[in-house]
């Protein structure tokens, strides 16, 4: 009788020099090994695509949670009705933004957790589920404090993105942020400033609200 070497298959279903052709072939042997193909990030989208439709739900979480996987099948697991499938697509860096905004709709905790730890989840869907991720309100106004003129040791090399996260996500800008956020030389900045200017610290919302007024009165 012969013994079969699973970890040796399942190594070369990983393998880099493995052919499309075996990787099927392997995928087809045992569900393990399907697994295994679908999780390797360097097994071509055209075999991924093949096991779509595969019966073992832990080969198509693999699918879902491969950055390889074709965005066209990411989309359509979004509109699977398996919880499990959406928690893994909703971190998957390669899912198509219109789909992680349809996903920011879910109230599953999961699915928001995974949406806000996603570097790929655009700003505008982020805004969606600040109100209801604490961690993200957080992060944004960490950003904000270490921005301000006064932190014990201010971060000034906080880019125009991270600034202009950290406007949306927060539910305060502090007074230290706002007076630095008023001078930033982007006009972007100020423009997003002023969008969220009700949410500048009361102690110098009004100065920051004239500032900007005056601003737009001469541009």
């Amino acid at each position: 009788m012969t013994t079969v070497d699973w970890t040796a298959l399942k190594r070369e279903a990983r393998r880099q020099d493995t052919s499309p052709e075996r990787r099927l072939e392997l995928a087809h042997f045992a569900p393990d090994l399907a697994r295994e193909v679908a999780r390797a990030q360097n097994t071509p989208p055209d075999v991924l695509a093949t096991l779509a439709q595969h019966p073992d739900l832990r080969v198509r979480l693999a699918l879902a949670s491969n950055p390889r996987t074709p965005p066209t099948l990411l989309a359509a697991f979004c509109r699977s009705s398996d919880m499990e499938l959406l928690v893994a697509v909703a971190g998957n860096k390669s899912t198509p933004p219109s789909q992680l905004e349809t996903l920011a709709q879910h109230r599953n905790a999961r699915i928001q957790g995974q949406l806000a730890s996603n570097l790929s989840t655009p700003l505008d869907v982020l805004t969606i589920i600040a109100p209801r991720s604490g961690n993200l309100t957080i992060q944004g106004l960490k950003i904000l404090v270490e921005y301000g003129d006064n932190a014990s040791c201010a971060n000034l090399d906080k880019t125009v993105p991270d600034l202009i996260k950290g406007m949306a996500l927060s539910e305060l800008i502090p007074a230290g942020a706002a007076r630095r956020l008023l001078d930033h030389p982007s006009p972007e900045i100020r423009q997003i400033l002023h969008r969220h200017v009700d949410k500048v610290a009361t102690s110098v919302r009004a100065q920051i609200k004239q500032h900007l007024m005056q601003e737009g009165a001469h541009s």
